[in-house]
């Protein structure tokens, strides 16, 4: 019968084939032997390992854009008017002097005597003839000549007011006080220096660029990690 004995360092015997003994002699025994190999326990622990993964996110973008507004322009016009009658209208004499141009002899009693001017009053005027839908004021100046120089001999300036649609007749005038001039006639003229304007303002659409923003849906990249169990 076969037998198994566990002997000390784990080393196994196995005796097999046994035999009565021979008178007079001693037997072999045959045996083998297995060699055995501990096991290892790995030594392991959790590492956290990076990865990269793509992220969803939401980002502002800003872009121009053309868009319609509408602004008002204004530009200045001058009053649709007229000037018409201009002509001298009076040449008064404001102050008369009498003076004696002849005497009776040895009493010396004046027997003829005239009358003159030695201060005269000319006076032009116009009529302005305003055909617009708004008043104004047209400021004229009356330069006044002797009849056939061309050297002034008087000026007078006057603002004239018209409602729309209406006329205003206004003069201007010099007084005239040299003796050479008196006597004499005269002759003027007009210069209209301001005209009167009016604002005309109309609508108009313009374009302009403006900054604008809208929320879009973009990706990223962003390092996460994950638990792995690493052996040495």
């Amino acid at each position: 019968m076969n037998k198994l004995l566990f002997l000390p360092l784990f080393a196994v015997v196995i005796v097999s084939g046994c035999t009565q003994p021979a008178t007079g002699g001693v037997t072999a025994e045959k045996a083998s032997q297995t060699q055995y190999v501990p096991t290892v326990t790995p030594n392991c622990k959790d590492a956290q390992v990076p990865y990269q993964e793509q992220e969803e996110y939401t980002k502002t973008e800003y872009y121009s854009e053309t868009v319609p507004y509408t602004d008002r322009e204004c530009e200045s016009k001058k009053l649709v008017y007229s000037i018409t009658d201009f002509a001298i209208k009076s040449q008064i004499c404001n102050k008369k002097i009498e003076e004696c141009i002849k005497y009776l002899p040895i009493i010396g009693t004046c027997t003829e005597k005239i009358n003159y001017c030695i201060d005269r009053q000319v006076v032009c005027s116009v009529k302005v003839n305003n055909f617009d839908d708004e008043p104004g004021t047209w400021t004229v100046r009356f330069d006044f000549y002797k009849d056939g120089s061309n050297n002034i001999i008087g000026s007078d300036t006057r603002n004239i007011f018209v409602y729309p649609h209406d006329t205003t007749e206004a003069g201007g005038l010099t007084s005239i006080t040299e003796k050479e001039l008196l006597t004499t006639t005269y002759t003027c003229t007009r210069v209209v220096t301001v005209e009167p304007t009016k604002q005309v303002c109309r609508d108009v659409t313009k374009y302009k660029q403006v900054q604008k923003e809208k929320q879009v849906t973009a990706y990223r990249p962003v390092t996460k990690y994950r638990t792995e169990q690493k052996c040495d």
